[in-house]
């Protein structure tokens, strides 16, 4: 059994000692206020005007405070019980150790379940940190994938540019046509309001003019040849000034460009191409003698306008035709026709010299170079020399054979000498021109030999 108006404490050490203090001053037990876990006081107290404020500051210093009532002398009211609300309400010979025993366990029940509310509370702020911090995560995940997805639609619209732009470049014929495809393309992608194909030094001028007088944002890019990688010209781009250009954009433009310069170095084959062919067909035209140019098997490739106005047949009509059914109505070769050599055919009163020449060319068929040269007049007067030659005196012949001779001898001497420049050593016929030469020195020193025995005649 406890006295009346005794006070105690229980001390928060690991073994729940149970510490009495008997405390009959309250400004003592005031003071002793944060170490007091439970207080047993008998209704008594209640007539002490002080015991209500002292009983309120334990409370709010020790909010896990256990008070045991014990009812003695003194009936206690409902308004009494309401007031200090007492955990354990008992009779004053009632009080046993088994209930300080109780009053110690609800103390450590209490402080459990401050530390459980705590960790609840701790573990819901950081719930709430977890969830913040998540729709952080999703919110910049979002934000990250519709970036992702403006990229990649940027990049479709730059890819699908750049093909298009390759397609345009290698279809125009000319620059403009170029240039005004490119922007209608490179507008949809990234808003060009305009550009400009400028080679050197063209491109260094028109920079100068620019650089500070233009109102419009602009980009320049590099043209460069692939194999050589110099600079030949610039691409200039043009857009609103409130659009200047960016890192990647330049980027992008730099692929245009090198497509540009692909396309541009092609058109600049083409005209040469073109130019080589003009000139080479201006070449071909200008000789006045018929010439053409077959295959192997007869069939005219190419003809100049001497042969054209020779049969009177345009260039189209004479494609493919064979030589001899075009130039002498014929349905076969002609008699003495010989690919890649000099010979001379008949055609009723007509003759032609033909020099024939082999094109090297990596084609499997064979081409060849026909040059007709009409000889019916030097036919004629040789047979008119002939035929005079039988009256005249043998000085006289001999000296009209010899200057005879010797003119043609000499002329086919150029067209052999001509033939080995055109052929090398390690062409199959050099040798043979080789002996043709010999052959046609040989006989033009017999015709001298003969020449200076006629002017020895009397």
């Amino acid at each position: 059994m406890i006295s009346q108006g005794v006070f105690f404490r229980v001390e928060p050490d690991p073994e729940f000692e149970i510490t009495f203090d008997q405390i009959q001053d309250l400004k003592i037990l005031e003071a002793k206020a944060p170490e007091i876990q439970v207080l047993v006081a008998d209704n008594s107290t209640f007539s002490d005007s002080q015991f209500e404020s002292t009983f309120q500051s334990l409370r709010a210093t020790n909010p896990r405070l256990v008070f045991i009532l014990l009812v003695g002398d003194h009936q206690v009211s409902y308004q009494q019980i309401a007031r200090y609300a007492p955990s354990l309400v008992l009779q004053k010979q009632d009080l046993k150790t088994g209930h300080l025993l109780w009053a110690l366990n609800e103390v450590q029940n209490q402080r459990q379940r401050i530390e459980l509310e705590k960790l609840v509370q701790s573990q819901k702020i950081q719930l709430e940190k977890l969830y913040l911090d998540l729709e952080d995560r999703v919110e910049k995940r979002q934000k990250f994938l519709i970036e992702a997805k403006q990229r990649t639609h940027l990049a479709q619209k730059k890819w699908e540019a750049l093909k298009q732009a390759l397609i345009v470049s290698q279809r125009a014929v000319q620059l403009s046509q170029m240039e005004a495809e490119l922007c209608q393309v490179l507008t949809q992608a990234l808003q060009i309001d305009h550009l400009r194909i400028l080679f050197y030094p063209q491109d260094t001028v028109f920079y100068e003019q620019i650089k500070n007088k233009t109102v419009l944002s602009f980009c320049r890019t590099p043209l460069t040849r692939a194999q050589e990688k110099d600079i030949f010209g610039q691409v200039f781009f043009f857009r609103k000034t409130d659009q200047p250009f960016q890192r990647s954009d330049i980027d992008f433009l730099n692929r245009v460009s090198e497509v540009i310069s692909l396309s541009v170095d092609r058109l600049n084959k083409i005209k040469q191409s073109e130019q080589i062919k003009e000139q080479w067909e201006t070449t071909f035209n200008s000789v006045s003698d018929p010439l053409i140019l077959l295959n192997q098997d007869f069939d005219i490739l190419q003809s100049n306008q001497a042969f054209q106005n020779k049969v009177k047949k345009s260039a189209r009509d004479l494609a493919g035709k064979k030589c001899f059914a075009v130039f002498f109505n014929r349905g076969k070769p002609c008699v003495g026709c010989q690919q890649g050599k000099i010979f001379r055919i008949q055609n009723e009163s007509e003759f032609f010299d033909v020099f024939s020449h082999q094109i090297q060319s990596k084609a499997s068929q064979k081409s060849f170079v026909h040059h007709y040269q009409d000889v019916s007049q030097k036919v004629q007067i040789e047979k008119k020399i002939m035929e005079k030659s039988q009256l005249a005196e043998l000085g006289a012949i001999g000296s009209s054979i010899a200057h005879e001779l010797n003119n043609p001898l000499g002329g086919i001497l150029n067209y052999v000498q001509l033939l080995k420049m055109d052929f090398g050593p390690q062409d199959p016929i050099f040798e043979d021109l080789q002996e043709m030469e010999k052959a046609i020195k040989k006989c033009q020193e017999r015709t001298q030999n003969l020449l200076q025995v006629s002017r020895d005649k009397p």
